[in-house]
């Protein structure tokens, strides 16, 4: 990276580190983009050169942290554990990515449902690395036995996905969300998922 890449990469870091500071404890419709770029120390313009507008720079700031977080949760899943742990474990790094403001969390995931332009683009990616990444998980779960091998893997991962989004979009509207009841939940529909729901003989 070169040198002005280097300045680049740190003034967009300084302004989504304002922006999380200053959408956490003012709130996201009192905080203004003129006082994140104070806070960043750039100028007003600088600002709207990365985010043209403020919805775009939650969005921009949720999509940089949840890419980390599966980074995170991948290096922390031991691929040789049981298929539904790893999943917990990864689903969790994103669920820890939005406790620390929930109803921050909740503006960026109804914001993110009608993204277009570069977001969009940036969130579809994400979402596509996420599926991937589970598929990846599924195939090596087939490989031991512990799936069965004629369901495709793709189609695994995204029931295990959907799972998590529908856990992820009520939990962080709780009026007090605590992160533990989230994972209870995953980890019941994950362990039904992976069981099977029909009767026993």
């Amino acid at each position: 990276m070169s040198r002005i890449e280097q300045k680049k990469a740190l003034k967009r870091e300084r302004i989504l580190e304002a922006a999380r500071a200053l959408f956490t404890s003012r709130g996201y419709d009192a905080a203004t983009t003129r006082e994140v770029a104070t806070l960043a120390g750039v100028a007003h313009g600088t600002v709207f050169r990365y985010a043209p507008t403020k919805q775009d720079l939650l969005l921009m700031l949720y999509i940089d942290r949840l890419s980390a977080a599966l980074e995170r949760g991948l290096r922390e899943a031991a691929p040789e554990s049981p298929l539904d742990e790893q999943l917990l474990t990864i689903f969790s790094t994103f669920l820890e990515t939005y406790a620390d403001a929930p109803a921050l969390a909740a503006r960026f995931i109804e914001a993110v449902r009608f993204a277009s332009g570069q977001r969009g683009t940036e969130y579809a990616r994400l979402n596509e690395a996420y599926i991937e990444a589970i598929v990846a998980r599924v195939a090596l779960a087939q490989g031991r036995g512990e799936v069965r091998a004629e369901l495709p893997p793709a189609a695994v991962a995204e029931a295990a996905f959907a799972m998590y989004a529908v856990v992820v979009y009520t939990w962080v509207r709780c009026p007090e969300p605590v992160i533990e009841d989230a994972q209870t939940k995953l980890r019941a529909l994950l362990e039904m998922l992976f069981n099977g729901v029909g009767a026993r003989t």
